[in-house]
C-alpha cells in the first residue's frame, strides 16, 4: 500500500511541475510577444491527436507536402 501511495505522490507532484513550467513558458511567450501563449491564431497548424497517433502523423505529412508544394509553385 505504502508504494500505491508513493507513485500517487509522484504523479500528483509532476503534474504540479508540469502546470509550474506551463505557467512560466506562458508568461515567457507573453512578455516577449505580446500575444496570448495557446491562442491558435499564432500556429500554423494545429492537430487534433485524439484520433490516433497514425492519424495526427498522417495530418502533419499531408500540411507540409501541402506547403512544400505551395512553396515551390511560388
Amino acid at each position: 500500500m505504502a508504494g500505491v501511495v508513493a507513485v500517487l505522490a509522484a504523479a500528483r507532484r509532476t503534474r504540479k511541475n508540469i502546470a509550474r513550467a506551463d505557467a512560466a513558458r506562458s508568461a515567457y511567450y507573453t512578455f516577449i510577444s505580446g500575444e496570448k501563449w495557446g491562442d491558435r491564431q499564432h500556429y500554423d497548424l494545429c492537430v487534433d491527436s485524439s484520433a490516433g497517433a497514425e492519424a495526427a502523423a498522417d495530418a502533419i505529412v499531408s500540411y507540409v507536402q501541402a506547403r512544400l508544394a505551395n512553396e515551390s509553385g511560388k
